[in-house]
């Protein structure tokens, strides 16, 4: 970030500013370090950061989650999902299929108050 900032005042005081035309020239003739390297960096660095949070909210899921072991990015079952066994489909059927649901009273009517 230091040397973004120091990128950015450089380009200021030769009174050129950061503009597209200067987004990829070299500052100056002793290195070859341009304002596109930051943005580069910054990209970078945010999909690290995004994947270390993510992560670490499997692991550490907080108050109301429930942790993952530490190894679930390795894991099949994770990124394909588990295959659905006959039982477990069978409670899905009858999940969708019960009958003894409770019926609205006929004597109510609905209303906001």
């Amino acid at each position: 970030m230091g040397l973004g900032i120091n990128t950015i005042s450089l380009l200021e005081i030769r009174g050129e500013g950061v503009q597209w035309g200067n987004f990829a020239e070299d500052i100056s003739l002793d290195d070859d370090f341009h304002l596109g390297y930051v943005f580069l960096m910054l990209i970078v660095d945010s999909i690290v950061y995004m994947l270390i949070a993510w992560y670490v909210n499997g692991v550490k899921p907080g108050q109301y989650g429930v942790p993952k072991p530490i190894y679930f990015p390795f894991q099949p079952s994770y990124w394909l999902g588990r295959p659905l066994t006959s039982k477990t489909k069978k409670a899905n059927q009858s999940w969708f299929c019960r009958t003894d649901w409770h019926e609205r009273p006929s004597a109510t009517r609905p209303s906001l108050r």
